[in-house]
């Protein structure tokens, strides 16, 4: 049976560097549906407020997604650089209110371990074109993630601890700290 395994966190937290280690791995992993679809938009001349708060939106992010997610897995464990919960609090951050039919999608997410990767020093942060939240800014975002992940488990009558875990910063260096974090996570899957 394969596991799914969800990497999660506010923007520039390091999930990307992680999900990139695991592929070089030889890890089946997913990139995340946002940057794509923000990036796409943005040489489309549409990344604006319209754009960032509408259900048509709510509803690419969730048919892309749900393709990742559905895509035949090789291996025993499926890496996903967020999920469809991602876009659950994304919406209700926006103030979104989803299409009836999309709702009813951001309710069926079901994973086997959810990591929370947990922010990294203000040094290291990126702020750019797609990531346009400030440093602050990024560690409420995180909050609100780990409040919504947190909703969604309770929601499913599980066990908060059995599926949501901590992922620290390690060390100084960012780099040390990719390696010593996607070993965390690996060993974890493991157990």
């Amino acid at each position: 049976m394969i596991k799914k395994i969800v990497l999660t966190g506010g923007p520039g937290v390091g999930k990307t560097s992680i999900i990139q280690n695991l592929r070089k791995q030889n890890y089946d992993v997913r990139d995340e549906v946002f940057t794509h679809l923000f990036a796409k938009a943005q040489k489309e001349g549409r990344f604006n407020d319209y754009f960032l708060h509408s259900p048509e939106l709510v509803h690419d992010l969730i048919c892309a997604q749900m393709e990742l997610e559905g895509r035949p897995c090789q291996g025993d464990f499926l890496f996903l650089d967020r999920s469809i919960i991602d876009i659950l609090g994304f919406s209700k951050n926006m103030g979104i209110r989803p299409f009836e039919e999309d709702q009813k999608e951001l309710l069926r997410g079901v994973y086997d371990l959810i990591f929370i990767i947990s922010p990294m020093p203000k040094k290291y942060y990126d702020q750019n074109k797609i990531r346009r939240q400030n440093y602050e800014e990024s560690l409420e975002h995180h909050a609100s993630v780990v409040q919504h992940y947190l909703e969604f488990i309770e929601g499913q009558k599980k066990n908060v601890k059995d599926c949501l875990i901590d992922v620290p910063f390690h060390n100084a260096d960012p780099e040390a700290s990719v390696q010593w974090r996607t070993e965390f996570i690996l060993q974890t899957v493991k157990k």
